[in-house]
């Protein structure tokens, strides 16, 4: 190989790496967002099930209310 070869081989080859090094940083930045997302996502699901299991209760102790109203109407 000729200096000039060598030259352009080592200046295509820095070209891939630099290359490289972009594409990665994209692909870990897409990654720390995705990550950012599923915990987003985690923390939603959780307080989705804290309020669920809240009207659970409140339509629990509504439903008491109402069986003792009506039993309480029904005797003379």
């Amino acid at each position: 190989m000729t200096p000039e070869e060598l030259t352009q081989f080592v200046n295509i080859q820095q070209t891939v790496l630099t290359r490289h090094d972009a594409e990665m940083a994209e692909i870990r930045a897409v990654l720390n967002q995705v990550a950012h997302q599923q915990e987003t996502n985690t923390q939603q699901i959780e307080l989705n099930r804290q309020d669920i299991t809240q009207l659970t209760a409140s339509i629990q102790e509504l439903r008491n209310l109402v069986a003792d109203y009506i039993q309480s109407r029904n005797q003379p």
